[in-house]
């Protein structure tokens, strides 16, 4: 990949290595920066929020939704699949558009906002002082290869603000069979998994938050 524009040449230039050696560099030089430019892009892909959410009442409490925490391989932006011998991998040529616990996140805001329109909804954290707070763990968020599945999990708990304190908790799990192994497949049927358990998950607040 040339430089400003200009096209990488070969000169004679004696440093204390020798001038072969010199000339070796030169000429590799480039071609490392053109294998690196031609590396293929990987498809972004985003995770939906609820798009058929029917309007919660009774819900007057302002929620403050936090991003869930997640172990290394999961706090990422790459997708995983488990694998038959118990190892994990990646899927190829794909990611998500930013890391993981961050679009569930946004995927849960607005979820919350249409099932309880009328209520402030926002990240916890943000200027808006919440009375209750949702935040989670990201258990499972995978392809799960032997049984051609995707899983999703999560453990939620809702905490009374601003102390904390933790009101309620729940483990909520999905999983989707995948007609193949391939990205697109794949990451339909993660995004179905958690709009699945985002069902759930909206149900349960609002059961447990209804004053």
């Amino acid at each position: 990949m040339p430089s400003g524009g200009r096209s990488a040449g070969i000169r004679q230039i004696k440093l204390g290595f020798g001038l072969r050696t010199a000339w070796a560099l030169v000429c590799v030089f480039p071609l490392c920066l053109s294998a690196c430019a031609n590396a293929p892009a990987l498809t972004t892909y985003d995770l939906s929020a609820l798009d058929k959410v029917r309007p919660m009442p009774g819900l007057t409490l302002q929620l403050g939704i936090g991003e869930p925490s997640a172990a290394g391989l999961l706090d990422s932006d790459r997708i995983p699949i488990r694998m038959a011998s118990g190892s994990i991998a990646y899927l190829q040529g794909v990611q998500w558009s930013e890391r993981l616990p961050r679009l569930i996140q946004s995927s849960l805001i607005q979820s919350f906002e249409l099932a309880h329109p009328r209520q402030a909804v926002a990240r916890l954290g943000d200027r808006m002082v919440a009375d209750v707070g949702v935040k989670g763990e990201i258990r499972h968020f995978e392809i799960d290869e032997p049984s051609q599945q995707a899983f999703v999990e999560l453990s939620m708990q809702i905490l009374r603000e601003p102390d904390g304190r933790v009101m309620a908790g729940q483990i909520f799990s999905a999983r989707i069979a995948l007609t193949s192994l391939e990205p697109g497949a794949s990451i339909a049927g993660l995004d179905e998994a958690f709009k699945q358990v985002m069902q759930k998950i909206v149900i349960w607040v609002g059961r447990e938050t209804r004053t």
